[in-house]
């Protein structure tokens, strides 16, 4: 809303990928009045998203319905080559994923006959055909790149996170299977108890002021 200055009420919206991310976007969008649809491959997921009343649909539907695209997977190509062709006129692209791979945005400016930046965030492409379509934050994590970073409390919990499990690592590696370590149960909810305890005394104190 802050780089596009554009109403999220009656826009068509597709959040593809169903994570803690995607449901997170795909919720506020809706409750801020915006129409929103799924795309999502896991039927776990996928499933869940239809229990929260999300219209759950295959990428070539939601490319022909939708205005407004948040990519939210972690995984590379989610909107690339033939994909382009079956956007709308106006359609707008953004990436919330960790990387900046989900939009192929080289191949999207391959494609444009003419690039124009409105704001620092903000690029109109034009293609061959004159369709065009909006860029948010050159593909880049839109809540970071284009949105002044995430709240100090979202942080504070990442870094705990991460201290935590360096600490577990540091202490536990010579029994550890050699790959990537999922994050153990313990260290999960120690720090859920630590934010309960911080928010809600925070949220006490302000009832008493």
């Amino acid at each position: 809303m802050r780089e596009t200055n554009l109403l999220v009420q009656a826009r068509n919206f597709v959040v593809f990928g169903y994570g803690s991310v995607g449901r997170g976007i795909a919720r506020t969008l809706r409750k801020l009045g915006g129409h929103v649809t799924v795309v999502e491959l896991d039927p776990i997921r996928a499933l869940e998203a239809v229990l929260d009343g999300m219209v759950v649909t295959s990428l070539g539907e939601a490319l022909d319905s939708g205005e407004v695209f948040f990519t939210a997977t972690g995984r590379p190509g989610v909107i690339a080559g033939e994909s382009f062709d079956r956007l709308r006129d106006g359609a707008i692209l953004a990436n919330a994923g960790h990387f900046s791979w989900e939009i192929d945005v080289p191949d999207l400016r391959r494609r444009a006959t003419h690039i124009e930046r409105f704001r620092a965030w903000v690029e109109l492409m034009t293609l061959e055909d004159g369709r065009r379509i909006t860029l948010l934050a050159s593909g880049e994590m839109l809540n970071l790149a284009g949105g002044g970073g995430n709240p100090i409390e979202t942080m504070d919990l990442g870094f705990a996170l991460q201290a935590q499990s360096l600490a577990y690592l540091a202490a536990h590696y010579k029994e550890l299977p050699v790959g990537p370590q999922p994050v153990p149960g313990e260290i999960n909810a120690a720090i859920a108890r630590w934010m309960v305890e911080n928010l809600s005394r925070r949220g006490s104190a302000a009832l008493t002021v």
